[in-house]
């Protein structure tokens, strides 16, 4: 149970992470 509740924050945080890279125009390639 544990393990897919921090499954599942990485992914959150992952998504995040790359939702606010498009939005501020920096690719995740760079």
């Amino acid at each position: 149970m544990v393990l897919y509740a921090f499954f599942l924050f990485f992914f959150g945080l992952v998504f995040w992470l790359r939702r606010e890279d498009r939005r501020e125009g920096y690719p995740l390639e760079a």
